[in-house]
């Protein structure tokens, strides 16, 4: 965990608030301090802003700020998890970014080198399709990291697996915070309890993570390389999670249906390809019946979603894999 960073009371962090609602003011003033200029806002929100700037020596930045101290540890996690998967893309085309973290005050900042690229998907549209040469690289970056054992993954990563993120949370989560809100509204009860039966019998196999592993953390650069951003929530946790998300996410969010088909039907098929000891075609099931609950709960504020996860629906609760790739 980061040291010497000063944790305000409620009252100071409340004041703060009132006189800087997002930190917004703080940020710019320190960032231009520390020699930062050119200050471009890329994103803002009350728990972080985003900024391309230049350093002192001219290079672009891509900076994440933040004074909210809910929000330190996703910094960190981003940092640290970027740094303990880069070694899973020696010899592919597939970047992730180096940063540092720096701190100011009662602020924190991520500093990274700005990647110019093309984006996959931004703004909840998909806007570029994946090429062979981009899913064959996301397949060996995936099948690397599916090889990681628990021993292998640091501690940092593993406290919050067993804290937060432990089976009988997730179950709860997905049961509460998920299904709960969304009967009625977009799934029977009868449904939602199928989901969570579901979730339960089909085990809990484990692995690390991305976390966030969707189109709108990818990039294509100049030299065609992928750059993979924003591991924020990066840990040990559901096996398959990253396919089974970005399936998802391209289909439901994104209304990008062909896209998440072949995405999802080349991983599987590459994975039954060059490591068929996996049992991919029933383990996956897990995370994605999570994320079809999870799903319909974002349905009740996205009601233009409610027909793409009803569609989904019937596949899921029959686990047909197949049926997701190719109806």
């Amino acid at each position: 965990m980061l040291v010497g960073m000063k944790r305000l009371s409620p009252k100071e962090h409340q004041a703060r608030y009132e006189s800087d609602p997002s930190g917004l003011r703080a940020a710019e003033t320190f960032l231009t301090n520390q020699g930062y200029n050119d200050l471009q806002l890329i994103k803002t929100q009350r728990r972080h802003h985003v900024f391309r700037a230049k350093n002192q020596n001219g290079n672009d930045r891509f900076l994440k700020t933040t004074q909210d101290p809910s929000e330190f540890i996703f910094l960190e996690n981003e940092v640290r998890a970027d740094d303990f998967l880069r070694p899973l893309t020696q010899g592919l085309p597939l970047r992730i970014p180096d940063g540092t973290l720096k701190k100011y005050g009662d602020g924190l900042v991520a500093d990274y080198e700005f990647i110019e690229g093309e984006r996959y998907a931004d703004e909840g549209k998909f806007l570029m399709p994946f090429n062979d040469r981009d899913l064959e690289t996301l397949f060996q970056f995936q099948k690397r990291k599916q090889e990681l054992k628990e021993s292998d993954v640091p501690d940092f990563f593993l406290k919050r697996a067993k804290t937060e993120f432990a089976d009988p949370a997730m179950v709860a989560k997905l049961e509460h915070t998920y299904l709960a809100p969304a009967i009625g509204s977009v799934i029977s009860e009868s449904e939602a309890d199928s989901l969570k039966r579901q979730f339960m019998e089909t085990g809990f196999p484990r692995g690390f993570a991305h976390h966030d592993f969707a189109p709108w953390n990818m990039l294509r650069d100049a030299e065609g390389n992928i750059v993979l951003t924003d591991p924020e929530h990066a840990r040990w946790g559901m096996k398959w999670y990253d396919l089974a998300y970005n399936y998802l996410q391209t289909r439901v969010l994104l209304n990008a249906e062909d896209e998440a088909k072949r995405g999802l039907g080349s991983f599987i098929r590459r994975f039954e390809e060059e490591a068929p000891d996996e049992r991919i075609h029933d383990e996956i099931i897990h995370p994605l019946t999570y994320w079809t609950g999870a799903c319909a709960f974002m349905a009740n504020n996205k009601p233009e979603i409610k027909s793409r996860v009803r569609e989904i629906l019937p596949a899921i609760l029959a686990k047909d894999i197949d049926a997701l790739i190719n109806n």
